[in-house]
């Protein structure tokens, strides 16, 4: 039986927040605020596309971007910038007027150590940009995405995409959100891996120099597998004493580290004993914040279930996929959204020897998917393959701002320089809208044109 104060102290919370939601039905959102909360799972790191999004808006004067934090402090600069805790009453007063909230899993989620969370959706742009391009299944139960809140919000989300299948894919996951409203855009993380050096965020340059200082000049081989779901069986690969002795061996002889990414939500028993060897280094969320510079400068990656596999892919960093639970996750766990042997045949270890030997064959090309293979990866996950990723995404934020607000017609005053092919003068990138054929145009709305035509004839 709960004590007497803490009934009192929940009661209290459901009143206030009842109270929050009436505020909210009433209160005036702004299309020209924006909140970032930080990401959902760990210590509560500014990371991957939420960064992305943040960086490409962040000296924008006409927008005021608000940070949610959750204990790790945050800086990334920018004009008009606000940074306030999660959990502070600062952050309700933002929550309430802002008219854009970007989420990486779902409001419930993202901002579940807020004090509020808003309800009223309907009248804000809610932007789920997910944390990758998936694998495994994520519409199935575990994945936490079909809860009675979830399901709730689903109907107002804007969720980014990849590509035609990964939209299809993002569908079965979020079956109550409209078909329009998944945007193919592709994922904002991935332009870390493929812009130049000087354009990546000043943290993540910084997190690269202590990078190369930690390898000093030798290979980097990043092991990054999948979250595993214990409830169900799915366990970590156990790594002996004499396996990681002989891989510790193997790599020092060849200049080379096996840097280590568990998941944030668990890692393995014993795992700050496998750093007692010199060629084993720690690279989890707290040592280099985004997965993306490690997949950037790895010369392998390491995985299994995971977005890092096709992240890999992208960045054209040779895999290895070292399956030794395949068919434990395939039935109890996950299970795939394709067929990943077919798709990785000549990649995958399902034994520790084999892995030892698929590591030994790097040097003869190991881990580089066939061209053929290659070009169906891509095609299948990855509508686009360019660092502007995130520029689509913003874009599409500014196009589908409420209506009627000026952000929306600030966007199409910004259009009318533009030529009858939808293209900007000059050097500067085509939009979204020649990119993709008419019967592709989830990105932008098709009322959005016709009024843009309209105010052109006039």
């Amino acid at each position: 039986m709960a004590p007497p104060g803490l009934k009192l102290r929940l009661r209290f919370s459901r009143w206030l927040s009842y109270c929050f939601g009436l505020v909210d039905m009433f209160f005036k959102k702004s299309p020209f605020v924006w909140v970032f909360p930080v990401y959902f799972v760990g210590p509560g790191i500014f990371a991957d596309n939420m960064l992305a999004v943040f960086e490409s808006v962040k000296d924008d004067p006409q927008l005021t971007k608000v940070v949610l934090t959750r204990g790790v402090e945050v800086f990334s600069g920018g004009v008009n910038v606000r940074y306030y805790p999660m959990r502070s009453w600062m952050a309700v007063v933002w929550l309430l007027r802002a008219g854009v909230i970007l989420v990486q899993h779902s409001v419930w989620n993202d901002l579940r150590s807020a004090r509020f969370q808003p309800r009223n959706l309907g009248s804000r742009l809610v932007v789920n940009l997910w944390h990758g391009v998936p694998i495994k299944d994520i519409s199935h139960p575990n994945s936490g995405i079909a809860t009675e809140s979830g399901l709730r919000e689903m109907p107002f989300y804007r969720i980014v995409t990849s590509s035609a299948c990964d939209r299809k894919h993002m569908r079965r996951a979020f079956p109550r959100t409209p078909n329009e409203n998944f945007w193919i855009t592709g994922v904002p993380r991935n332009d870390f891996l493929l812009m130049p050096e000087n354009r990546l965020p000043i943290s993540l340059v910084s997190e690269l120099t202590s990078l190369r200082r930690l390898l000093q000049g030798r290979k980097l081989i990043l092991y990054a597998p999948t979250y595993r779901e214990t409830n169900v069986g799915g366990r970590y690969y156990d790594f002996s004493d004499r396996e990681l002795d002989a891989i510790d061996m193997y790599l020092r002889k060849r200049g080379m580290v096996l840097g280590l990414r568990y998941h944030e939500y668990r890692q393995p028993k014993g795992y700050e004993d496998y750093f007692c060897r010199r060629s084993i280094v720690d690279l989890s969320g707290d040592v280099i914040s985004d997965v993306r510079i490690l997949v950037r400068e790895a010369s392998a990656v390491i995985s299994d279930y995971s977005s890092i596999v096709l992240d890999a892919v992208y960045a054209e960093t040779p895999i290895l996929l070292f399956l030794y639970d395949l068919d434990h996750y395939l039935k109890e766990e996950r299970g795939f959204l394709i067929d990943i042997e077919e798709l990785f045949t000549s990649n995958i270890s399902r034994t520790f020897p084999e892995l030892v030997q698929a590591i030994k064959n790097l040097e003869a090309g190991s881990g580089v998917l066939p061209e053929e293979k290659f070009k169906v990866v891509l095609a299948t996950f990855f509508a686009f393959r360019d660092s502007g990723n995130t520029d689509r995404v913003v874009r599409q934020i500014r196009f589908s701002a409420p209506t009627g607000s000026v952000l929306a017609d600030a966007a199409l005053k910004s259009l009318d320089d533009r030529d009858e092919k939808g293209c900007h003068r000059g050097n500067e990138p085509a939009s979204l809208s020649s990119l993709l054929p008419r019967g592709e145009r989830p990105a932008i709305h098709e009322e959005f044109f016709s009024t843009l035509k309209k105010r052109r004839r006039t």
